[in-house]
């Protein structure tokens, strides 16, 4: 079995992407909008929170697994190797990708298909 350790960097991209599972669970599409995706991620769709709540509404639990994180050379980008488990349906894997805003925060930019 091998124990992956995470450096630093990786572990933020893990621990962003738990709260961003915690505020789906939630429902708190506004925070999401706000908190955790990049501009360009908010405005897909026009009203984000609105697109977000069209497709979040049937969601009853969420969880989010992070399984492995790549980070770009640049250091402000990552993918995030995830299996999401959407209401209790073991989860299809999907790499989430993210970016790092100016203040340092990682922000979703494009979930998986």
């Amino acid at each position: 079995k091998s124990d992956q350790k995470f450096n630093a960097e990786q572990q933020a991209v893990i621990s962003r992407l738990a709260e961003f599972g915690d505020a789906t669970q939630e429902k708190d599409f506004k925070k999401i909008c706000t908190d955790y995706l990049s501009e360009e991620a908010a405005k897909l769709g026009g009203d984000c929170e609105k697109t977000l709540k069209k497709s979040g509404d049937s969601i009853k639990t969420f969880k989010i697994t992070v399984t492995g994180v790549k980070l770009g050379k640049d250091g402000k980008t990552a993918t995030a190797d995830t299996i999401t488990d959407v209401n209790g349906e073991a989860g299809t894997s999907q790499p989430i990708s993210l970016v790092k805003d100016e203040s340092g925060e990682w922000r979703v930019t494009i979930l998986g298909e």
